[in-house]
């Protein structure tokens, strides 16, 4: 009785240590690769999966910047510049959690070009400064060229959510 007592705890101590270095391996991070449909600015959907471009913030499909001729929809804009640049290309993602409305955070990669860094260096989206400080050298380039919005009356994607919170649907 006493050696199958032994050979019971010998076994689950090799037990537990396997299983233990199992979960003190990193895990890796999901990764995503298709076809991405454009929502917005900073919103795709790939293989029915919606990703939030992570650190970036972009203009609001509704939105609209004024220049010296008058107000125009840029978010729309951005959301075509995005569509452009991607142009059917795969995008590849790397996940990093998800958001309050369920999308996957991830930032994601056209034949190797981070979106997020040619979507601020462009002028298509700000910094989010609030949860990433990855894309401020790209604003301030883009700030510095008059790129995208940089060249027109704009607000923060932010605050015009913010203050169109009843009048924007949930994204």
């Amino acid at each position: 009785m006493q050696r199958i007592i032994l050979i019971t705890l010998s076994l689950l101590t090799a037990t537990l240590a396997v299983i233990a270095s199992l979960s003190a391996q990193p895990k890796e991070e999901p990764r995503i690769t298709g076809h991405a449909q454009i929502v917005d600015g900073d919103d795709l959907i790939i293989n029915g999966e919606q990703i939030r471009l992570r650190g970036i913030d972009a203009l609001e499909m509704q939105q609209l910047c004024n220049d010296n001729e008058g107000e125009f929809p840029c978010g729309q804009i951005a959301a075509q510049a995005l569509e452009t640049f991607i142009n059917n290309r795969p995008v590849t993602c790397h996940a990093e959690g998800r958001d309050n409305y369920n999308r996957l955070l991830a930032s994601c990669t056209v034949e190797g070009e981070d979106i997020g860094a040619w979507s601020v260096r462009h002028g298509w989206a700000v910094a989010y400064r609030r949860y990433s400080d990855k894309y401020i050298e790209q604003e301030r380039e883009a700030q510095k060229g008059d790129q995208g919005v940089w060249g027109w009356a704009f607000t923060y994607p932010e605050v015009w959510r913010r203050k169109n919170r009843e009048e924007t649907p949930q994204r």
